[in-house]
């Protein structure tokens, strides 16, 4: 089993990694979107029905805060694994 700080670790490094493939607003239009899959049992997606309302990240917000910097289309997508969330 991954450990939380090695998920963590491996996350902010795609973040970073997204930030170098940053283009300037004029060419965004003609590049694909981003993808980013959530596999965090604390998004508020995929959190169980019983924590409702308490520790639900909401990581639609930081898809909108990464089309902003980035200047491309962020689509959020989650699932237990990469092949669900895609």
């Amino acid at each position: 089993m991954i450990s939380w700080l090695r998920l963590r670790d491996v996350s902010c490094l795609l973040v970073l990694w997204g930030g170098l493939l940053a283009t300037p607003a004029s060419l965004a239009a003609d590049q694909p979107p981003i993808v980013m899959v959530v596999m965090d049992p604390l998004a508020a997606e995929l959190s169980c029905p019983c924590v409702k309302g308490y520790a639900q990240r909401d990581y639609k917000k930081l898809g909108e805060y990464l089309a902003e910097v980035l200047h491309r289309p962020v689509e959020v997508k989650f699932g237990e694994s990469i092949d669900k969330g895609l």
